[in-house]
């Protein structure tokens, strides 16, 4: 039976003992390599952090200042509270589809979220729009465990615990600030007073009233042959351009505008002096609720009795009506009194609000209370509605 020889058993203990010391420096290295990491992303992260929550207070707090003013927003930051996620996350929905729609403003934004969240009581229930994800806490460490024999070859080797590459873990920094995702189911965008698609909608109301409009060198429609109709065209005209001005129609509803204003007509055309009243309140209404909604309730909108019910046709008039005060209409005003108008309501470096197609400034004023936009073309303005 053989033995080891003790030079063999010296030589085999002396490579272990050099094994063990190796171990143990590379191990400590490791481990001071990994805390140096561990500390210098723990400041990033911390740092960062730091920036986010406090872009998420003043995100939060704009969004009062955004949508504060109009009564569906009051009654959205009434139903959130102070819940800052949240509020930061809407905030940042209306920034990124604002980004890719210069038109959408705050009022349509708070009309979008609140008819996305609307209940049947007609309240706002946040839930509906906005989910709230709140991060695990990394903070707390698991407690950990090992045999007397793991631990024995641990020590031995100077291998990290377990607690020690938990307190080390990199994944423990990650954020523990909520984040808000926003879902609006449909965005409330009605058309801006220069959209194109009001131009094709002059046009497929000319095709039904057998009237032919020719192009503008733009590419446009050119709407000269509408504005010069008269009777009932003329009038059903006001209610395309009432619409326009309070912008009653989303792209979604435009399609139909046409069959939209025969109703209208249908309902208005003997009002006399209500006619612009009647027709300035449902394209509020419109704006305010939808165009659906309106239409499914046109005969509320029934002109009371007038002494014009005979003719079917709006009659200027300057004194006040049951509804408000009646507008002057387009017959009753000389190229004169619109100069004048102009001149006392425009100021030198007013902006306007539009252009028609041939160029030529249109700027909004009021006339017997009621808002109109001429057209200031030099010794004839007319106008627009």
């Amino acid at each position: 039976m053989g033995f080891f020889s003790p030079g063999f058993i010296i030589g085999a203990a002396s490579s272990l003992s050099n094994q063990i010391e190796t171990a143990k420096e590379r191990n400590a290295a490791e481990m001071e390599r990994r805390r140096n990491q561990f500390d210098i992303l723990s400041r990033e992260t911390k740092r960062e952090l730091r920036k986010k929550r406090q872009s998420q207070e003043e995100q939060a707090a704009a969004l009062e200042t955004l949508i504060g003013q109009y009564p569906e927003g009051k009654a959205i930051l009434s139903a959130i509270g102070d819940d800052t996620a949240s509020r930061a996350g809407l905030y940042r929905d209306f920034a990124q589809r604002k980004q890719f729609d210069r038109n959408f403003s705050p009022k349509n934004f708070a009309l979008s979220v609140f008819r996305s969240g609307m209940i049947e009581d007609g309240s706002f229930d946040p839930s509906k729009v906005v989910s709230v994800t709140k991060p695990v806490p990394m903070d707390d460490l698991e407690e950990t465990g090992e045999s007397f024999i793991e631990t024995f070859g641990r020590k031995l080797t100077g291998a990290p615990s377990a607690r020690e590459l938990q307190e080390t873990d990199v994944s423990r920094l990650s954020s523990d600030i909520p984040e808000a995702t926003v879902k609006i189911e449909k965005v409330y965008n009605p058309l801006s007073f220069e959209d194109p698609a009001w131009n094709r909608a002059f046009k497929s109301f000319a095709d039904t009233e057998g009237i032919q409009l020719g192009m503008t060198p733009t590419g446009q429609y050119s709407l000269e042959n509408l504005q010069k109709a008269k009777g009932d065209v003329q009038n059903k005209l006001r209610i395309i351009n009432t619409l326009r001005q309070y912008q009653a129609y989303t792209e979604d509803d435009i399609g139909g505008i046409t069959g939209d204003v025969k109703d209208i007509y249908e309902v208005v055309k003997k009002s006399g002096t209500q006619f612009n009243t009647i027709v300035t309140q449902i394209a509020k209404d419109m704006n305010k609720t939808s165009v659906s909604e309106v239409l499914e309730n046109l005969n509320k909108y029934a002109p009371k009795s007038t002494s014009n019910d005979k003719t079917g046709t709006p009659v200027p008039q300057s004194n006040n009506t049951e509804n408000g005060p009646a507008p002057t209409s387009a017959e009753e005003l000389t190229s004169q009194d619109l100069t004048k108008i102009l001149k006392e309501q425009v100021s030198g470096d007013e902006r306007p609000v539009s252009k028609t197609e041939e160029g030529y400034p249109v700027f909004k004023v009021v006339i017997d209370g009621v808002d109109y936009l001429i057209a200031n073309v030099p010794g004839s303005p007319y106008i627009v509605q």
